[in-house]
């Protein structure tokens, strides 16, 4: 089974389908066996059992029909009349020996062509006899004629009749064991194609049986354990436990969940180093509120002080301002007195030059 096991999917349902193949076809083979030789009885009681008890039968009227046209015409009177039943005379016998040529051809039994063969020697005997009482009879020998068919036409024509009857009695005994035979060999033909349905269907449900367990036991496993994983158990894994479709299913199902969990054990550790730097950067930000505190405080003081700074440097202006206007008053009275001491300088050059 391991062969099978390890067989392709479409191998599987190809190798299954062509055992249910050949058992249909040893199934209809049966049948046909069956139905041929069936057919054979069936023919073999058509066209040679049927049409020989058909013949006899004409065979056994016809030579009825003779022996009544002889004592017609030993009690006829009328020459017309005579002449009339010579005629059918003349008909019944082309009619019984047409019936014998398409008889003869049929006979297939040792004991029946050995009546046959009795019939044929107690007809010419009959015949003869016939012939002659007809003759005794046109001559007014009635008696005479009589008398012959007495001791001769009649125990021929009861030899006839009983070596017929016992050909048509073979025949119907033949048709009868056809009959039987046909019956048997369709019972016997329905039995194995039942015998064969049974098997077909045991085959079948072997075969079911097979593929669920191969195919779709390991596809609901899948299933299942797909499920689990969905769920977050990623510690699932399938064995491979053929070489088909389904085992390569199975490996890439077990090789994805390995990827899987070992892609969640990355994406844990990612979080857990997240956490960590967002837990120092909790940290970093608590410091960086304390120190903001710090420099709010800072920047107030910075701010007063650069207010006062700032109320000292226009004191300072004004200051300088003042300082300016008296530094340009200064200035003023230096330049004037500059130009008195000059205006003085020249007139002291003025009085030098002069003495």
């Amino acid at each position: 089974m391991s062969w099978f096991r390890n067989l392709r999917i479409g191998s599987k349902i190809t190798s299954s389908f062509g055992v249910l193949f050949l058992i249909v076809i040893g199934l209809g083979g049966v049948a046909l066996n069956g139905v041929m030789q069936l057919h054979g009885a069936i023919e073999t009681i058509a066209e040679a059992y049927t049409p020989s008890i058909i013949e006899a039968g004409k065979i056994r009227a016809g030579l009825n029909h003779e022996l009544f046209l002889t004592y017609s015409h030993l009690q006829e009177e009328h020459p017309e009349d005579i002449v009339k039943i010579e005629a059918t005379f003349k008909e019944e016998v082309d009619s019984i020996e047409a019936a014998i040529k398409r008889y003869t051809p049929l006979l297939d039994d040792p004991e029946e062509s050995k009546l046959f063969e009795e019939f044929q020697k107690d007809r010419k005997v009959f015949e003869e006899a016939r012939l002659s009482v007809l003759v005794q009879s046109r001559q007014g020998l009635n008696a005479k004629a009589y008398e012959q068919i007495k001791t001769q036409l009649t125990p021929a024509f009861e030899k006839m009749i009983a070596s017929i009857a016992k050909c048509a009695e073979i025949n119907a005994r033949q048709t009868r064991d056809a009959g039987l035979q046909g019956a048997s060999l369709g019972y016997r033909t329905m039995l194995i194609i039942i015998v064969f349905a049974v098997l077909a269907l045991i085959a079948v449900l072997f075969l079911r049986g097979v593929l669920v367990r191969l195919v779709a036991s390991p596809l609901e496993v899948l299933s299942k354990i797909a499920e689990r994983i969905a769920n977050g158990d990623l510690s699932q894994r399938v064995t491979k436990e053929s070489q088909d479709e389904i085992g390569d299913l199975q490996a890439a199902f077990s090789g994805m969940s390995g990827q899987l969990s070992k892609s969640l054990g990355g994406i844990q550790g990612e979080s857990q180093s997240l956490a960590a730097a967002a837990e120092q950067m909790s940290v970093v930000a608590a410091d960086l509120d304390k120190a903001s505190q710090s420099g709010l405080s800072r920047a107030e003081s910075l701010s007063a002080a650069s207010v006062e700074m700032n109320s000292s440097l226009a004191g300072v202006a004004v200051t300088t301002e003042q300082s300016s206007a008296n530094l340009e008053r200064i200035a003023a009275s230096i330049e004037e007195m500059a130009a008195s001491i000059s205006e003085i300088a020249r007139s002291a050059e003025r009085s030098r030059t002069s003495a």
